[in-house]
């Protein structure tokens, strides 16, 4: 879990995301999205619809052992996160973590 949070700081600080499922969503159906980081206590109705989305698109799932306002907290913002979609991993290696422990 370590170094993947150290891979997330490099994605906060090097590359792209989006916050939110709204976001998280439009970028996915626009075919933008690299990975998606989803809380696991995030709404089942959120959870559900993205879970899908991004399985139909074929784009690594990761779910996150954080509530959403932790979820929030990690990516120094102000309010709760469900969803959080990198659009470009800048210099981190994240896309590939997440990509095997999916295959696992």
């Amino acid at each position: 879990m370590m170094a993947f949070v150290d891979q997330l700081r490099n994605v906060l600080r090097s590359g792209k995301l989006v916050y939110g499922a709204k976001q998280s969503e439009e970028q996915i159906l626009a075919g933008a999205v690299k990975a998606v980081l989803v809380s696991e206590k995030a709404p089942p109705e959120i959870y559900e619809r993205i879970i899908y989305l991004a399985g139909i698109g074929k784009i690594p799932i990761k779910i996150i052992e954080l509530s959403t306002k932790e979820m929030g907290e990690t990516f120094a913002l102000a309010y709760p996160v469900s969803v959080a979609s990198i659009l470009d991993e800048g210099d981190s290696k994240i896309v590939a973590e997440i990509e095997k422990e999916t295959k696992k």
